[in-house]
């Protein structure tokens, strides 16, 4: 992971309150959302979020989260300048692919 950046989430099946700025709040308005590992649940479908190199960690998040269910997942890279960067998100995606289609 780069710890430069981002620190992982270590409370497992645990969310925080996390209190929105007042802007954001009165638009919305609620004064806190969930924040942790965690996923959405939709009536047709279920989202989940992940940080950039959580993708590429031994056991990502997402890993867990597809056996439960867990259909759709973003993944938030914060390294979009490298050079040929879309050729190694592919690379990773095929990867995870496979992966699955082995779990199966």
């Amino acid at each position: 992971r780069e710890l430069r950046w981002f620190t992982a989430w270590k409370q497992k099946d645990h969310l925080e309150e996390f209190l929105l700025p007042i802007e954001i709040s009165r638009s919305l308005s609620q004064t806190t959302v969930p924040f942790g590992y965690g996923y959405i649940q939709f009536l047709d479908t279920a989202v989940a979020a992940e940080i950039c190199e959580e993708l590429f960690s031994p056991i990502p998040p997402h890993a867990e989260l597809a056996l439960n269910g867990v259909e759709v997942f973003m993944n938030a890279s914060g390294s979009h300048q490298e050079i040929r960067k879309l050729d190694v998100r592919l690379r990773a995606l095929w990867v995870l692919h496979i992966a699955r289609e082995e779990w199966r």
